[in-house]
């Protein structure tokens, strides 16, 4: 019989913890989460939830039904219990006061509660993304200043996608692991438990129609995967829900971009709650996460929403785009 998340979870060694328990009950309760957002999704069409909120999160985007039950979904689970101190969300101007006593706890999280929600409607994959950091002092109230610290610190990270299976990828101690939701018992089943992604491959993710207004390092590189000066071409696979592209080139091989340019100087993904946890993920499955010049978790964070270019996956791809400068 498979194990599943909770007793495995309760097994690994995680004694350079500080607090075992801990962190094994939070990542407990991130694993339920992702459960009922699981079944949010798919409810989702039934509810017709996919529709325009009307509103925008704190990037200026306009939020759908689904990005708010989702996000409401992780303050309900971590507000007034368990050992979260402060939670920042891509749905959230602010940082969010959680734990038992609101403010302080072992762990700070970064979460984008679901990742690609533009592509909800027409049944594309999207998916949950989060990083979990230890705090030095966690009888003291939080402060956001917490969270800008280099990637490295992170001692967990994960994320999930929503498609034909509900699949739960977590990265802790240096080891990547898979769970896939077990639909019956609403248990994730362990199914992987040291995923390694190719050291190059065949696959370049990047939304092309941006061609135009990208620096010339991005243009380079991708003609190299187009077969240009004759090298071989990779073949393009992109489905514009980052959770989905990584984890197919982190199976198959491959690179996924989505690099600074000329409408966002700055790059578009978030760099605390999306950048830096799969980077961490990445990294630890033996790829590599760059900025074009820098390793993604070298960089630190300045403020809670900012942006940053990202290229990720394969190392021997994310190297080459950082020689085509």
């Amino acid at each position: 019989m498979r194990e599943n998340f909770k007793n495995f979870i309760k097994q690994i060694n995680i004694s350079s913890i500080r607090d075992r328990e801990k962190l094994n009950q939070t990542l407990c309760v991130m694993s339920d989460c992702l459960v009922k957002i699981s079944t949010l999704v798919k409810e989702m069409p039934l509810k017709d939830l996919s529709q325009f909120k009307g509103e925008k999160n704190p990037q200026g985007e306009v939020t759908q039904w689904l990005d708010t039950e989702s996000n409401q979904v992780i303050k309900d689970a971590f507000s007034g219990k368990g050992e979260c101190a402060l939670i920042v969300s891509e749905e959230e101007t602010s940082s969010v006061p959680a734990g038992k006593t609101a403010g302080q706890g072992e762990y700070l999280l970064a979460i984008d509660p679901l990742d690609g929600s533009s592509n909800l409607g027409v049944n594309i994959p999207v998916g949950t993304i989060f990083g979990l950091w230890q705090r030095e002092n966690p009888s003291t109230p939080a402060k956001e200043s917490e969270f800008f610290v280099p990637g490295r610190n992170l001692i967990a990270a994960g994320y999930s996608i929503y498609g034909p299976n509900t699949l739960f990828v977590l990265s802790i101690l240096g080891h990547v692991l898979e769970f896939v939701l077990d639909e019956n018992s609403k248990e994730f089943i362990l199914i992987s438990e040291n995923l390694k992604i190719p050291s190059n491959g065949k696959i370049y993710s990047i939304n092309e129609g941006n061609y135009a207004t990208w620096g010339q390092q991005t243009k380079s590189f991708i003609d190299y995967c187009k077969g240009a000066n004759d090298s071989t071409p990779l073949s393009a696979r992109y489905i514009g829900s980052m959770v989905a592209d990584f984890h197919r080139n982190l199976k198959k091989g491959g690179i996924f971009i989505y690099p600074a340019d000329q409408k966002n100087p700055n790059g578009k993904l978030r760099m605390l709650y999306e950048c830096l946890p799969m980077s961490f993920v990445c990294e630890n499955a033996g790829g590599r996460s760059s900025d074009g010049s820098k390793d993604i978790l070298d960089l630190i964070p300045q403020s809670i929403h900012q942006r940053c270019p990202i290229v990720i996956g394969s190392r021997e791809l994310v190297d080459r785009y950082d020689r085509s400068r």
